[in-house]
C-alpha cells in the first residue's frame, strides 16, 4: 500500500492505494472550526501511524498491506448541536493481521470533508464527515 500527500497548497487530498488498485481518498481542505485527519490503529486501539509521520515512514510501515474492500464502518456522534464527531473506518489486512484506517472530522456542524473508496473506477463507499 502507498500513501500520498501532495503537500501542495492547491491539492488538498490524501490518498491510499493498495496493490489491488483499491483507493481511499480524503478531502484535506481545512475550513475553520474543525479537527480532522487520519490515523491507523491496531485492533487494540493503539495508534501506530498518523498524519504527523513522514510519507516515507508511512509507506515503509504499509508495505504488503491491502484494503479489505468488503469492510466499511461509519461512526457519527453528535454530542451537542455544535459538537459532531464523525469517522469512516476501513480495514487493512496482511496475511492473518489486521489494522484499521480511521478518517475523522470533529467539528461544530458546519464543516465537512469528503471521502471515497473505489476499486478500478467503481465506487465502493463514499460520503462526508
Amino acid at each position: 500500500m502507498k500513501y500520498f500527500n501532495p503537500g501542495i497548497e492547491s491539492v488538498h487530498k490524501v490518498n491510499f492505494v493498495d496493490e489491488n488498485n483499491v483507493f481511499v481518498g480524503f478531502d484535506y481542505s481545512s475550513q475553520c472550526c474543525e479537527n480532522f485527519g487520519w490515523h491507523i490503529d491496531e485492533p487494540s486501539g493503539k495508534t501506530i501511524l498518523d498524519e504527523h509521520q513522514s510519507i516515507e515512514e508511512v509507506n515503509k510501515a504499509l508495505e504488503g498491506w491491502v484494503f479489505d474492500p468488503t469492510y466499511f464502518e461509519e461512526d457519527r456522534e453528535e454530542k451537542s448541536m455544535y459538537d459532531e464527531r464523525n469517522k469512516a473506518i476501513f480495514r487493512l489486512v496482511k496475511e492473518d493481521q489486521e489494522l484499521f484506517l480511521y478518517l475523522f472530522n470533529n467539528h461544530n456542524g458546519y464543516y465537512s470533508h469528503g471521502f471515497q473508496m473505489f476499486k478500478e473506477g467503481v465506487t465502493l463507499h463514499n460520503g462526508w464527515l
